[in-house]
């Protein structure tokens, strides 16, 4: 997914690896994703049994391009990404803290909650973030940026995407047989609890 993905952006690549057992691993490199599977630290998650696996392929569009500014982004509560461009960071709370919108986003989620940040934000996304709190996976997008889902047909794997045909063709280069591929609603939150087996609640 992170290969069929890099055509949207090859600054910088990272995972946020959710485990069974044990912390969260964010693993990050600049450029494109072979940089990031010649990491120790990528190779470590994954060879752990992971409930989730959150990846991301950045196009910088502010904030330059560094491990720091690349995705995912972990706080004490979520670890998240974002793809988009915000147009009022100057309103999300300790904005001169952040050189990065996406960053900044997910801080003031976790400072003042997601209704908060969804009255305060102006402009294109699409979110996906790990809660540490409840052990859910999150999507919520709105309607200046895409996110596909399916299901594999034995209901034990999920992808998403931000193009329908990346599923596609990950799901049939693995052998792995899916359910329909579907537009993620505009303005919908979407929560899966996921527990320590790596079952959906």
């Amino acid at each position: 997914m992170l290969i069929l993905d890099s055509l949207r952006g090859e600054d910088s690549t990272g995972i946020a690896a959710i485990p069974r057992a044990g912390e969260i691993v964010v693993a990050k490199e600049l450029g494109a994703p072979f940089n990031l599977f010649d990491s120790k630290r990528f190779n470590n998650a994954m060879k752990k049994a992971n409930r989730a696996i959150i990846g991301h392929n950045r196009y910088a569009t502010m904030g330059g391009v560094s491990r720091a500014t690349a995705h995912p982004f972990e706080f004490d509560t979520l670890v998240g990404a974002h793809n988009g461009t915000l147009r009022n960071k100057h309103r999300l709370a300790d904005h001169l803290g952040f050189a990065v919108d996406s960053e900044n986003l997910f801080h003031h989620i976790e400072k003042h909650g997601l209704r908060d940040a969804l009255d305060v934000v102006d402009g294109a996304y699409a979110l996906v973030w790990w809660s540490k709190d409840d052990d859910t996976l999150n999507f919520l997008r709105n309607d200046e940026r895409p996110m596909f889902v399916a299901g594999s047909k034995d209901a034990k794997t999920m992808l998403w995407a931000s193009e329908a045909w990346m599923i596609s063709i990950a799901a049939s280069k693995n052998g792995l047989e899916i359910s329909e591929i579907v537009s993620m609603e505009v303005d919908t939150h979407y929560t899966f609890h996921i527990d320590h087996l790596g079952n959906l609640g």
